[in-house]
């Protein structure tokens, strides 16, 4: 869905868990250090919901961008009509109130439309929709055991992703073999989000990731330009000293650390590429800075005009606000002094504590 503010998606078009929308800024940072980004070819060899290719395409629009549908994403894009259509099914049917739980009643017609429905079932956007579970599910029957909720609020894609693929070319191969087919060509930058080392498990429950493709996937940085993402929980990065120190030559990487969102672990993005000296990120940031400027006027001179139609004097405001402050506290003063002479009464020197409790309130 596209963002109120953000004039570009912040979040893939249909749900996918572990997606790097959270992290984009992390990414967007290491992109504008690369030098001559334009020029690159961008190999992305585990492509997730594509959005790391999104966001290459945004900041390099002129960079070839390849895309390996390792997770089998494009399929649920181009049936997202559909989706929307069974989605809207089981929104008129659910009656209870938001976040919570489906009754049976209702959790039975759900069943029917599923197992009723002959084209195709994105279980995942569905399972985003009634199911709380941080498990994919692609087994209709495995579906229907769980209990449903009303989570339908999450239900709000848009049909048309036009923008979202424009500028990348999809390909759908074992990463391996896409990672063999460029890794000797010039220009190249690998964008490498495997699998997690420490669960086992693939995105894609299809797919039977085990540790041997783990190490082999450790075979992409010895390439010359790279983005590897990885986590820092023990594994990964032991693995990698331990094979280093066993002889295995990897191309020299920088290391960039954050903590997830949803987590208390940390991640790791292991990088290498031409980075931009610090003359050029300079003189990026002056010409950003250039912009803003050249922008703000136009709105300083809509705010200008609303302060004189206040008072007409533009300098002598203090002036008149500030007597007009110090007569009315003087008025009240006055008005306790007219009254308190009618008690005939308070010609004690008590009558100097109200002026104490007058002071103070004026500080």
């Amino acid at each position: 869905m596209m963002g109120r503010k953000a004039n570009y998606r912040t979040n893939p078009p249909l749900p996918f868990q572990g997606n790097r929308a959270p992290q984009k800024t992390q990414f967007m940072n290491l992109l504008k250090k690369l030098k001559d980004g334009n020029n690159k070819v961008f190999v992305d060899l585990f492509g997730g919901s594509f959005y790391l290719s999104y966001l290459i395409h945004l900041t390099f629009p002129d960079a070839k961008i390849i895309c390996n549908d390792f997770d089998d994403y494009k399929s649920r894009l181009d049936h997202i009509t559909e989706t929307l259509a069974l989605l809207k099914q089981i929104q008129d049917i659910v009656k209870e109130e938001k976040l919570k739980k489906i009754e049976a009643e209702t959790k039975t017609k759900i069943d029917d439309i599923l197992k009723n429905h002959q084209g195709f079932l994105d279980l995942t956007t569905l399972a985003n929709n009634l199911i709380f579970s941080s498990y994919s599910i692609q087994n209709l029957d495995n579906f229907l055991k769980h209990d449903y909720w009303n989570l339908l609020t999450k239900c709000n894609y848009q049909p048309d992703v036009s923008d979202y693929l424009n500028g990348i070319e999809i390909t759908k191969a074992d990463w391996f073999d896409v990672f063999n087919q460029y890794k000797d060509l010039d220009n190249v930058i690998f964008i490498a989000d495997p699998p997690s080392l420490n669960s086992g498990l693939s995105k894609n429950p299809k797919v039977n990731w085990t540790l041997l493709d783990s190490l082999k996937a450790l075979d992409v940085l010895k390439s010359k330009s790279f983005l590897f993402y990885c986590s820092n929980k023990p594994g990964t990065i032991d693995i990698i000293n331990y094979i280093k120190q066993n002889g295995t030559v990897f191309t020299p990487f920088n290391a960039l650390t954050y903590k997830r969102n949803t987590t208390n672990h940390g991640e790791n993005i292991l990088y290498c590429f031409d980075e931009k000296t610090l003359e050029e990120l300079e003189a990026e940031e002056k010409a950003l800075k250039a912009q803003k400027r050249k922008r703000s006027p136009k709105k300083k001179e809509v705010e200008q005009p609303k302060e004189p139609e206040s008072t007409e004097p533009f300098f002598t405001e203090p002036k008149e606000e500030e007597p007009k402050v110090e007569e009315q506290p003087k008025e009240e003063v006055q008005l306790k002094v007219e009254e308190k002479p009618k008690r005939k009464r308070s010609p004690k020197k008590k009558e100097e504590n109200p002026k104490v409790f007058d002071w103070k309130p004026t500080d």
